[in-house]
């Protein structure tokens, strides 16, 4: 019986390199959504993350179309309803 690792692999292995690369992101994804957990420290619970020093700041700043993000959603909106 394989491991569901073994499974995975096997499953991935099948497909095209394009369909293996969202695979790998889809993973990377899920990994975020479980950060590891660190020790605690005596000032731990004083020091707050910045959004700035987050790696999904500044993500779309080169991205025009989404300038003002509430007319982009409301653009995205409108074509599918």
């Amino acid at each position: 019986m394989q491991t569901l690792e073994q499974q995975i692999t096997q499953q991935a292995h099948g497909l095209p390199e394009s369909a293996q690369r969202e695979v790998l992101h889809y993973i990377e994804f899920i990994r975020s959504r479980y950060p590891a957990i660190k020790p605690a420290t005596k000032n731990a619970s004083k020091r707050k993350t910045r959004w700035s020093d987050t790696p999904l700041y500044g993500l779309w700043q080169d991205r025009t179309d989404m300038a003002d993000p509430a007319a982009y959603v409301r653009h995205l909106r409108r074509s599918r309803f």
